[in-house]
């Protein structure tokens, strides 16, 4: 019997898991997350303006102190590492699943970020896609058509 496969289809709002049994088999969703921080505006996330610095020492003139990372950058960090942390749990619990992580590229990249060793070790193939909005039905023939492309 082949070992099951897990799926990982996400963008940095919203996510699904799905199990498929074979490359060609049928995907079936078992959890669906969503973060919708992660949609919101950059302005919606920040409550209050920057703080002010001194722009030279001793002149008296002030300007605006520029964030380190913009805020959806950081929802979307943290939606990567809710994920990541759910994914460890189900690979726990089947010692024989792979996994397949398929995000857009900026995402598939903070998502890598966020899994430790043991699970990046489970990561049969990645896919740098947007298919969060392609039906359940649809999924395995884009996935193949993809993965065939790389």
């Amino acid at each position: 019997m082949t070992p099951e496969t897990l799926i990982l289809i996400a963008n940095a709002s919203r996510a699904r898991l799905c199990t498929q049994h074979g490359r060609a088999g049928a995907c079936r969703t078992v959890h669906t997350f969503a973060h919708p921080r992660s949609a919101a505006h950059g302005r919606e996330l920040v409550t209050d303006r920057p703080g002010r610095v001194p722009q030279r020492i001793g002149s008296g003139s002030r300007s605006a102190a520029e964030p380190h990372s913009p805020p959806k950058r950081l929802e979307a960090a943290h939606f990567a590492r809710e994920l990541a942390a759910h994914l460890a749990t189900a690979l726990r619990e089947d010692a024989t699943a792979q996994l397949i992580l398929v995000a857009p590229p900026r995402f598939l990249g903070l998502l890598r970020e966020e899994l430790d060793e043991p699970l990046r070790a489970r990561v049969a193939d990645s896919v740098a896609a947007d298919l969060t909005s392609v039906a359940e039905t649809d999924l395995p023939a884009r996935l193949a058509a993809l993965r065939d492309q790389a």
